[in-house]
């Protein structure tokens, strides 16, 4: 039996959006010795693949985050200070997803 008689032209958009999962609202330790400490959180797949994954810390010092692409650099100056991170995840076709945590991070002295 023959589904197609005729071969098959045109696109099938995508609309399923990227799987994505933060990880649990936790603490980080920075200890006397270290200037900065470099999470990567967020797990992301998608069927046709991943164009972008932005966290987003709502800051209240901009100092005290370093914000990569795909990731967050916390430096010693973010001691004390508890951040809502918001994950962004794209695909190709401009399906997205989303979900958030919270980071706290305290000092620790060796």
């Amino acid at each position: 039996m023959t589904l197609f008689s005729e071969p098959q032209t045109g696109m099938i958009a995508d609309a399923i959006m990227p799987v994505l999962t933060c990880p649990p609202s936790h603490t980080i330790l920075i200890h006397d010795e270290q200037e900065h400490v470099t999470l990567e959180g967020a797990q992301v797949v998608d069927n046709t693949g991943v164009k972008t994954l932005l966290y987003q810390p709502k800051l209240t010092d901009s100092s005290a985050i370093f914000k990569k692409p795909d990731r967050l650099v916390f430096s010693r100056q973010s001691v004390g200070h508890t951040y809502a991170i918001l994950v962004t995840a794209e695909d190709y076709n401009h399906n997205r997803a989303t979900c958030n945590y919270t980071l706290t991070v305290e000092g620790m002295t060796l």
